[in-house]
């Protein structure tokens, strides 16, 4: 250990005798060690409970709390267990020394001791603890960043690339967790599906990198459209999806045609529409209960395609919840 590295050590003398006590802070002072002082086993236990302790020396045989019960109550604190513990002794009594190794004492030194002995235990010890520290340090460190990525990955997993919104089985580990919400506390949810008007033909004249940003502003809009409790992904393609819980068909429509009127107003062109000038979305729109949350998912997506019959950039309800007369509204 260089003359640094013992500045940085941190002992704990605990002993009854203050010639013992003096002695040892002189001589591990004098080589560069921080020395701190107990006289018993309450104060020795109360200065690890509040101070960095790199090694304790610990007088076996003392009166009230004894050596071995302070080396008890240190083992059985997962704060203090894995401080060195060198035992001093004025007794070799073997059968007690081995009791304590068990316990978790780490060596002994025998009263009186020999300085040059103790000086190369305590080096020892100390060098041990803090390589030991320093590899717990770097597993620590390991694992945080193995809980980071996996953390990171599993979000990742979770969202669609292009966009940033949520892939469609995030939306579908979703859609089942909302249905079973729904059957326990007898609410509805809302399901929305939307669809780019000729969205292949906006591809085909000004390119497939225009079609991605396109398909980013579009993203975008139904974001801002929607509550911070709703969930907005892409389920393929050009196709979007919305999952509203707790909303019925009356809240899911205005939803709805907030998006419609969202991506409208952002006056994307698309010169090669048969719709508009600009580009536009169908929507199609259900709410449940239903028996199963793909039912649902099919009543909007039923309700997409009318409103894709109908003259598309329009709002369309499921038919198996509204009349006919009632189902497609543009604004």
């Amino acid at each position: 250990m260089t003359h640094t590295e013992e500045a940085a050590a941190r002992l704990l003398v605990i002993d009854d005798s203050i010639t013992v006590r003096m002695s040892l802070r002189d001589l591990f002072v004098e080589r560069g060690y921080e020395v701190l002082l107990a006289e018993d086993g309450e104060e020795g236990l109360g200065v690890l409970r509040s101070e960095h302790i790199d090694t304790v020396i610990l007088d076996l045989i003392m009166p009230g709390k004894s050596g071995m019960d302070v080396l008890r109550e240190i083992t059985a604190d997962e704060n203090l267990a894995s401080t060195p513990i060198i035992l001093l002794t004025a007794v070799a009594d073997r059968g007690e020394l081995v009791d304590c190794l068990d316990m978790g004492a780490v060596d002994f030194i025998v009263k009186p001791w020999d300085q040059r002995e103790l000086l190369g235990r305590v080096r020892s010890k100390v060098n041990a603890a803090r390589e030991r520290a320093a590899k717990d340090e770097r597993i620590l460190q390991t694992s945080r960043l193995l809980a980071e990525s996996n953390i990171e990955l599993s979000q990742t997993s979770r969202l669609d690339p292009l966009t940033q919104l949520f892939n469609r089985r995030a939306i579908e580990e979703s859609l089942t967790l909302e249905h079973e919400r729904s059957l326990r506390h007898d609410h509805d949810y809302g399901i929305i599906m939307l669809d780019v008007d000729h969205f292949k033909l906006f591809n085909d004249s000004l390119g497939h990198q225009a079609g991605d940003d396109c398909l980013r502003q579009i993203a975008r809009c139904a974001q801002q459209a929607v509550r911070t409790v709703d969930m907005v992904g892409r389920y393929g393609g050009e196709e979007f999806i919305v999952l509203l819980p707790e909303t019925p068909m009356a809240g899911a429509r205005i939803v709805a045609e907030r998006i419609r009127d969202a991506v409208y107003e952002r006056n994307i062109l698309h010169p090669a529409s048969k719709t508009a000038d600009r580009v536009t979305v169908s929507i199609g729109v259900a709410t449940g209960p239903a028996k199963r949350w793909e039912d649902l998912v099919k009543q909007a997506d039923d309700a997409l395609y009318a409103a894709k019959e109908n003259g598309r950039n329009m709002v369309c309800l499921s038919q198996d919840q509204v009349s006919q007369t009632n189902a497609c509204s543009r604004g």
